[in-house]
């Protein structure tokens, strides 16, 4: 969030109805009819304030002036009645229990809210869409869903999102399916925009087509831009971060300057459906854009190393234990309802990725006149001057800011873990087997390693469970290898040397990258990196844009330049466990070099076909700017490159067609694979950290153009790279696991979705002793005919009877898929849905717990399962 709505040397620029920068014109347009204004306010949980106290406010002082401008425009006729948007979330914390909340208040504002003077879009707020789970984005629509139900009203058609420049192509994925039509997005003033029409349809990986409109500022201006042919115009009206409504003067103010500049144009306040249902009924000819969209800011998750490792492992967690919990209250007589456990650790993960990561910039740092060049802030100090702040009051607080945030991730971990261990230990004990005995359960739709799909099998202990092979270690030389890979390591640059996938004969390393493989790579940049990057980034020129997106005070480059560090002269260790093997690199921190720990593990085991690579760094706090990478260079002649992105895979050469978004860095939701001009090549997942860059790192880095050349993948590990929204320092022990394979025919299910889903969803084991219940000592639970597809609800129906079970197409195949459905689960008969669980198809009869559905590429396909 950059925006200043309390800065006292900004305040001439911004006006009550902040952002509303689209360009007006005064003469009439003669092909416009109507004029649709919406009133919204932009939510940032936190940034003003604290999150807490943005909550607290929103509870009482926001609604209640909320409230005194419905009263004082009841007079007017019924389509300029005051109607004011809320996004879902707040709206849910506003109208529920709270110390100090009031019956009468909760009355006024339900009825408010149900006669139309308030009302809600379909999204919960603001958020970074490239990193949230598709699932976890479908369970953030039931808040206002929710609402709209309990209030007998429609549900809403339209959404909105605000600041961020910009956003996944899930979005038309996620919000066609769930029956909504229309997406307004509108972008701070400070920040570059993707170069797309005010006005088109967004088409997403499935080919859905979602009406979309892209203002350059948080809303858009009373009156069209010369051009606009279109019979109706959208007048959003946007007030600052969290400043509430518009008073009543306001609303009179912009209806009056429309009476006497359109006076033969009709006037409608309401909501932003009214306009896009107008402008779908007109049905005109619009352009189509099918461009994913990387996010510019998309860097700033990674200041929070900590956090973002707690939320990666949890939503796999959380989608597991849900299933398994379903299967379970199927198999046995024991019922176990944990939906409002489920639904509060999706609504923490949202939570922690709403687009406010703590408090702004100008709670601790008054700036005046900046420099364009640099940035200057002269309060703004690094080294011994900012160490000595840190006990200080304005950074105590600005710091619990960033622990408001780290707390939903915690709560998300917290919550998912202990479902997930609660219902390993629930199976443990529920199946028939005497004595000592280890469980293993398998979250994914497909068998693997003799693991029933989404199933179990028990084994007498863990050891019992094993992989073909030993790999053998030479540590004398380096060497850790097995059926399928001989790896080579060089600790004197702490990294691998080499790796022969031993079937091919293949060497998966580039010998000549200036990188290591597998070495970790720190930067410290200088302002010369930083001005270069305000100047091709920030637009309008605006000087706090030149602050807070920079990197305030710093000394010139010629006095602190750009440096960067490797690991050198590592000590070198092994250790074996069973089956698996591994070769250890320790880094100690050296005069003139790195000054942290870091510690590299390359890891085998068995015969099995990847291997797997773990950093530790162990980080101290600076808020100079900086970036920590794994480096990953492989051989690959004329790279291609893909992209597992959440709901879609990716070409960046062909997918990212729109100028002004990020192509230097963007979050993976499975992997990466990269093959060569024969389509023989390697895939990569990173488990903990989801941003990469291709071809080089891709930190304090932006252009219109770039495309990746080299075949070199980069993971971000850290970044503190904005100077408002994220923390400006972080610090902590951190561990990243990656696997790796290679193929000899890319195929984006077997080489590039598999694997990584393998890797992020890991088998589950767990342990019992006793007699047990009646379970057998194996089991089956859903199993699709064909791998790729994700089941990403089990679960009872959050959106109202019956059990959901939905399913995601990840691997781009469209067709049918048969589903066999558990044992024990006596359903007759699925009914299909949409992402909000309105019926949207004929039911379907299930046979011999069978059914076959028609699946579409990378699209979601959610049925009612009934008895």
């Amino acid at each position: 969030m950059i925006t200043h709505s309390k800065q006292i040397t900004l305040a001439s620029i911004f006006s009550l109805l902040a952002f509303n920068v689209q360009c007006q014109v005064e003469a009439p347009n003669p092909s416009l009819k109507e004029i649709v204004i919406v009133f919204k306010s932009h939510f940032d949980i936190g940034y003003t304030e604290l999150a807490s106290e943005t909550v607290k406010n929103y509870q009482t002082s926001t609604i209640d002036n909320a409230l005194k401008v419905v009263a004082q425009n009841r007079n007017r006729t019924s389509d300029q009645d005051f109607v004011w948007t809320i996004p879902g979330w707040p709206m849910k914390k506003i109208l529920e229990d709270w110390d100090g909340q009031t019956e009468e208040r909760k009355l006024i504002v339900h009825d408010a809210f149900s006669s139309g003077q308030f009302t809600v879009h379909a999204l919960p707020f603001t958020m970074q869409t490239e990193m949230i789970e598709p699932e976890a984005l479908v369970r953030g629509l039931q808040f206002s869903s929710n609402l709209a139900r309990a209030a007998n009203k429609k549900l809403p058609t339209a959404a909105k999102m605000t600041d961020v420049p910009s956003h996944s192509w899930i979005l038309p994925t996620i919000l066609k399916n769930a029956g909504v039509s229309f997406l307004h997005l509108g972008c701070n003033p400070g920040s570059a925009v993707p170069e797309i029409p005010l006005l088109f349809w967004w088409e997403g990986p499935d080919s859905s087509r979602l009406l979309t409109m892209y203002s350059t500022g948080y809303g858009s201006g009373i009156f069209p831009p010369e051009g606009w042919k279109h019979k109706t115009w959208l007048a959003l009206q946007m007030r600052g971060d969290n400043a509430g409504p518009p008073s009543s003067e306001e609303v009179e103010k912009i209806l009056a300057k429309i009476r006497k500049e359109m006076p033969g144009v009709k006037v409608t306040v309401g909501e932003l459906s009214d306009f896009s249902d107008r402008i779908i009924e007109e049905d005109p000819p619009l352009p189509i854009v099918r461009s994913d969209m990387p996010d510019s800011w998309i860097h700033g998750v990674m200041s929070a190393p900590e956090s973002v490792i707690k939320s990666q492992a949890a939503l796999p967690f959380l989608s597991s234990g849900e299933s398994l919990n379903t299967l379970l209250n199927l198999w046995s007589s024991d019922q176990n309802d944990i939906s409002q456990i489920v639904a509060d650790a999706y609504e923490n993960n949202l939570l922690f990725y709403e687009h406010t990561w703590g408090g702004a910039m100008y709670w601790n740092a008054k700036y005046l006149t900046p420099n364009k060049d640099i940035g200057q802030c002269t309060n703004w100090q690094y080294g011994d001057k900012w160490k000595e702040k840190l006990g200080s009051e304005p950074f105590e607080r600005w710091i619990k800011s960033w622990d408001e945030k780290s707390d939903y991730a915690d709560s998300t971990f917290e919550i998912s873990n202990t479902i997930l261990h609660s219902q390993m230990e629930r199976l443990a004990q529920s199946v028939h087997v005497s004595g000592p005995r280890a469980v293993i359960y398998n979250p994914l739709p497909w068998s693997r390693e003799g693991i029933p799909a989404m199933g179990y099998k028990v084994f007498k202990d863990k050891k019992s469970f094993t992989k073909d092979g030993n790999p053998a270690i030479n540590i004398e030389q380096g060497i850790l290898e097995n059926e399928n890979f001989k790896i080579i390591i060089d600790p004197t640059l702490g990294s691998i040397r080499s790796i022969i996938d031993k079937k091919t004969g293949r060497e998966l390393v580039d010998a000549s990258s200036e990188h290591g493989f597998g070495q970790f790579f720190y930067e410290r940049f200088s302002a010369k990196e930083v001005a270069e990057y305000n100047r091709a980034y920030i637009r309008n020129n605006l000087d706090w844009a030149y602050v807070e997106i920079g990197k305030p005070n710093l000394p010139s480059a010629t006095e602190v330049p750009y440096t960067s560090y490797t690991p050198v002269n590592c000590s070198v260790s092994s250790s074996t466990n069973g089956d698996t093997a591994s070769i250890i690199m320790q880094y100690s921190p050296q005069v003139d070099h790195l000054n942290f720990p870091v510690t590299t593990k390359i890891i085998l085991c068995g015969d099995a076909g990847y291997f797997d690579l773990e950093l530790t760094v162990e980080k101290p706090a600076d808020p100079w700017p900086e970036a920590g990478w794994i480096c990953l260079p492989f051989k690959i002649n004329q790279p291609q490159f893909r992209v597992g992105r959440h709901g879609s895979i990716i070409d960046p050469n062909k997918d990212i067609t729109v100028k002004g978004v990020n192509r230097y860095m963007y979050a993976v939701g499975s992997g990466v694979a990269v093959y060569d001009h024969n389509n023989s090549g390697v895939g990569v997942c990173s488990i903990d950290a989801p941003l990469v860059s291709l071809g080089m790192p891709g930190d304090w880095k932006f252009d219109k153009t770039y495309i990746p050349e080299k075949p070199s993948v980069y993971f971000n590990l850290f970044n503190n790279h904005w100077s408002t929204n994220y923390r400006f320092w972080n610090e902590g022990v951190w561990t990243y696991r990656f696997r790796i394979w290679s193929f000899e025919e890319y195929d984006r299910v077997k080489s590039l979705i598999v694997p990584s889903l393998e890797a992020r969803y890991p088998l589950i084991t767990t342990e019992a002793n006793g007699i047990g219940g009646s379970l057998p000592a194996q089991k089956e639970g859903i199993k699709l005919s064909r791998k790729g597809t994700m089941v990403t609800a089990f679960a009872p129906n959050p959106d109202g009877e019956d059990t959901v079970l939905r399913l995601w197409e990840l691997g781009g195949q469209s067709g049918n898929i048969e589903i066999d459905l558990p044992e024990d689960s006596k359903f007759t008969k699925a009914t299909p849905v949409n992402l909000r669980g309105e019926v949207a198809g004929v039911p379907i009869e299930i046979v011999n717990r069978k059914l076959t559905v028609d699946l579409r590429a990378y699209a979601p396909f959610s049925v009612l399962l009934s008895k």
